[in-house]
């Protein structure tokens, strides 16, 4: 399973959990969200060393 599959089944597990009205899916996106930025800012700075 690649990463991108892998983003897909957390985001679709996130959405289950808001429509069942779990209060749990509010903390995890909060850490998904921070996770993608580091990302993010990872890629970019990679990206600006070459």
């Amino acid at each position: 399973m690649s990463a991108d599959d892998r983003l897909t089944q957390m985001e679709e597990r996130l959405n289950q959990l808001e429509e069942k009205g779990d209060q749990r899916w509010e903390s995890y996106k909060r850490l998904l969200d921070g996770f993608l930025r580091a990302l993010g800012g990872d890629i970019e700075k990679e990206a600006e060393g070459r």
